[in-house]
């Protein structure tokens, strides 16, 4: 009697369903793995843009680079390009679904990038708190220079963050602001985090709990985190 060869349904229907649910288990590996790789090439974005800030500010005498106030052709995104290598691909997230809009925009001579400089260490601001040369600061380790701006509504010259109006009482009191800072940044570019770049050229990835808490303790202490302590 010669041996059977052929798979039954049965058999061949187990087969089908352990595939089905190999395929099941691996495609979300296989996306957060992609994720990932984004996220720490994003990561590596900002780690780049920190060390261009730093050799901006050591031929500068300690100063940071401007925001478009300054003129469009001062803005941060102008003048630290000669001290980062592919300054086109560094300026975008791969996170960011208008990452190729920015590049095509054209602003009285810039593109627009992902991440918006913190207008404390970039811009003087009307509340008198900013410091603009890393000379002048306590500490520099603690001190976010660059976040990953808001996906929509942002344009080439929308190159900083309003950081010392976001604690506005008015902000507070209507219960407005965390709209007023997702409307500026993206604390979940990266699902439910998103990068930063500190003033010591360090960059980290914080998580969307760590950034509300922090926002929390602003209000309950009259604080903001975004704000430089001067020396």
């Amino acid at each position: 009697m010669r041996p059977r060869c052929a798979f039954t349904l049965v058999e061949l229907l187990v087969v089908v369903a352990i595939i089905a649910l190999l395929m099941a288990l691996m495609v979300p590996a296989v996306l957060s793995a992609r994720e990932t790789g984004r996220r720490l090439s994003c990561l590596n974005n900002l780690h780049q843009f920190g060390f261009g800030m730093l050799q901006y500010a050591d031929t500068h005498n300690g100063e940071f680079p401007f925001t478009y106030h300054a003129g469009n052709t001062q803005s941060w995104i102008v003048t630290v390009s000669p001290y980062v290598e592919n300054v086109n691909d560094m300026r975008l997230c791969p996170d960011d679904p208008m990452g190729e809009q920015r590049v095509q925009a054209d602003a009285g001579g810039i593109s627009g990038t992902s991440y918006v400089i913190n207008e404390y260490v970039a811009y003087q601001t009307t509340d008198g708190f900013s410091v603009q040369n890393m000379k002048q600061m306590a500490s520099t380790h603690n001190l976010i220079v660059l976040f990953e701006g808001a996906d929509n509504g942002r344009t080439a010259l929308d190159d900083h963050v309003h950081t010392s109006t976001w604690y506005s009482p008015v902000q507070i009191a209507r219960g407005t602001l965390w709209n007023t800072i997702t409307a500026e940044i993206n604390p979940i570019q990266h699902v439910d985090c998103a990068n930063y770049l500190y003033a010591d050229g360090h960059a980290d990835t914080i998580s969307l709990d760590t950034f509300q808490n922090w926002v929390q303790q602003d209000i309950a202490s009259g604080t903001n985190f975004a704000r430089p302590e001067r020396n």
